[in-house]
């Protein structure tokens, strides 16, 4: 009697559903495209900027810098999404955890209400 080959086993994969990347990569290109344009704001506003509207140009660069941070959380969190990672059970920072003084005064007050 002879041995008989035995079957391979075909290994399963367990990760990501490759269908839903086609489904989302619209909503995550469009935030890699809105990081990309916050980051050339910013860049423009980098350099020297006359003494009477420092004030200004200082509040536009740290309303640009929250606003590059909470377009990467935003992203990180559909990137999570869509390749089926789980999210960390307490949410680190970037997913809108603890950040700082938290909500107590301080959080956000570089943000003004807009008026309308």
């Amino acid at each position: 009697m002879t041995e008989q080959p035995q079957e391979e086993e075909v290994p399963v994969h367990e990760g990501p559903d490759p269908r839903n990347w086609e489904r989302d990569a619209p909503d995550l290109w469009a935030g890699v495209l809105n990081i990309e344009a916050l980051d050339r704001v910013a860049a423009v506003l980098s350099g020297p900027a006359p003494k009477f509207t420092q004030g200004l140009v200082a509040e536009a660069r740290t309303f640009l810098d929250r606003a590059r941070e909470d377009q990467r959380a935003e992203l990180s969190a559909m990137i999570l999404a869509a390749f089926q990672v789980p999210e960390p059970e307490e949410p680190t920072e970037a997913l809108g955890g603890f950040s700082g003084d938290g909500d107590g005064k301080g959080a956000g007050d570089h943000l003004r209400r807009v008026q309308g």
